[in-house]
Parts: structure tokens; C-alpha cells; sequence
């Protein structure tokens, strides 16, 4: 009992980063997130592996954007760290990567700083007012290499940033907005963020319903809310991007402490309240 007080289930959502320490959901279902990942073993280890491929016994590892995976934590619960990548420069996340993947003890200055990192994130006093470069500085030591995204993928990513109940926002929408023909926004889109456009829409879509994970409000509702055209999809997203159905990602999240660093435009205010 003593140890839940000290690390409750917590979700910190910012902008561009987030944190999570609860629940390790169903092992055996796949799930590919369109952020660069941390995982962290609460206790001694987990197991992880890729599409098919071997499991893996490991203390922590960092899981690229959109790579399918599975995961298995023998006390049930996980700790992750969260990083948009569309504006880190793919040498900085390879470097973060290869680092994270070279750790072999749970010793590691590196696991100790996850660990310490951990636990100022258990205090919502504390963290609640977190920038992307306050979270990069806490796990890394400093700020993350950005790159140049061209100006009119810029105004794209601030269309589903400023509101985003616009992350259904389509292709061709997007493209007449910054005055391009579809075929060369998803050209353009591809080559500045380095995510298709469909898998950053469907990530962002399900990141979004994080906010509402805890929540008593309609799933109906909040998939709509999201953008997507009915439940069937909504569904559908939710459980390729986190390998389970949104039902059960709300039964495990009603003990989970969920809110906003200063930067995350939520639609929903009671999660910045």
C-alpha cells in the first residue's frame, strides 16, 4: 500500500511530450505509438518485441515513432516517457536511442535519472507547469535538438495544435489551407515531420483521448469530439495505437491521476482546471 502512495497511476499530457506510469495493458495485443518512447520497469524488468521478433528482458528501452510492438511487465505496470518527433532532428532521437538501448542495469545513471524523473512526475504541484524544454532538461540534461520544418507544414501542425478537435482535420482541408495541391501537401508533410500524414492524423487523434481516458463523459462523444466519422473507427485507432479498445482503456484509467503541462491546449477544461 505504501508503495502506490509514493507512485500513484499518473499521466502527464504536454504539447509534445507526455509521461505515464499505470497500467501495462493486454501484453499480447500489438500497439504502435507515433511517439519516440521510453519505457521504464517500475521494479526490475519487462518484456518487450518488435512485429515478430524475439522478447526482450530489458530494465528500459526507447521504442522509435511507429514501430509495432508488444509489452509485458510481470507486476502489471509500466513507466513511459513520451516525445513528439516531428520537430527533433532524427539524429537527436537516434542518439537518445542508442544510449537508452546500451543501458544494462538497473544502476545506470541514466535509469537513476528515469527513476528520479518518475517521481517528480507523481507530484502534479510540481510538474503541472512543464514545458517541452523543462521535461527534455529533466530527462536528458538539456534541451532536444529541434530542426526546420518548412513554414506551411508549420501552419498544418498548428491547426491540430491550436484546436484539437480539428484532428480530423482531412488531407485536401489541409492542403488548400496553406495553398498546395494534395499530392505535394503529402509529399511536403512526409519530408518535414517524417510521419505520413495518415499516421500522424491517427496518432494525434489518439493521443488526444488520453485527455478524456479517466472521464465519466460518452465514448460516443468523445469520438466524435476527436473527428472521427463513428464509433467503429474510433475503436478501430484506439486499439491499433494501444493494442485495446477504448472501453478498456477507461475501466483501467478510473484510478488514474490525468492533467496538462502549460503548454497542451486541451478541449476538454477540466483537465487544466
Amino acid at each position: 500500500m505504501k508503495n502506490r502512495e509514493k507512485n500513484p497511476r499518473t499521466m502527464f499530457l504536454g504539447k509534445d511530450r507526455f509521461f505515464y506510469q499505470g497500467l501495462s495493458g493486454d501484453g499480447m495485443k500489438p500497439r504502435t505509438l507515433g511517439a519516440f518512447g521510453i519505457y521504464l520497469a517500475p521494479t526490475t524488468h519487462f518484456q518487450i518485441r518488435f512485429g515478430s521478433g524475439e522478447w526482450m528482458k530489458r530494465t528500459v528501452i526507447a521504442v522509435p515513432a511507429n514501430a509495432s510492438h508488444q509489452i509485458m511487465s510481470d507486476c502489471g505496470t509500466i513507466i513511459s516517457f513520451g516525445i513528439e518527433p516531428e520537430r527533433i532532428t532524427a539524429e537527436c532521437l537516434r542518439d537518445i536511442q542508442t544510449k537508452v538501448n546500451a543501458v544494462s542495469t538497473r544502476s545506470d545513471p541514466l535509469v537513476e535519472n528515469l527513476i528520479a524523473s518518475r517521481d517528480f512526475f507523481s507530484c502534479p504541484d510540481r510538474s503541472g507547469d512543464l514545458s517541452a524544454s523543462d521535461f527534455d532538461r529533466l530527462i536528458f540534461g538539456q534541451a532536444l535538438c529541434t530542426k526546420r520544418i518548412d513554414p506551411r507544414i508549420e501552419t498544418v501542425l498548428a491547426m491540430f495544435e491550436n484546436d484539437m478537435t480539428d484532428t480530423g482535420l482531412a488531407a485536401r482541408d489541409c492542403a488548400e489551407a496553406i495553398q498546395l495541391s494534395t499530392s505535394r501537401f503529402l509529399h511536403l508533410f512526409k519530408d518535414s515531420t517524417g510521419a505520413s500524414f495518415r499516421s500522424f492524423r491517427m496518432w494525434k487523434r489518439a493521443r488526444q483521448f488520453l485527455a478524456y481516458a479517466n472521464l465519466s463523459s460518452s465514448l460516443t462523444t468523445v469520438a466524435l469530439d476527436l473527428g472521427y466519422p463513428d464509433s467503429s473507427h474510433f475503436s478501430h485507432s484506439i486499439r491499433k495505437t494501444y493494442g485495446l479498445k477504448p472501453r478498456s482503456i477507461r475501466d483501467g484509467s478510473r484510478h488514474l491521476k490525468v492533467y496538462a503541462g502549460r503548454d497542451f491546449n486541451s478541449a476538454n477544461q477540466m483537465l487544466t482546471a
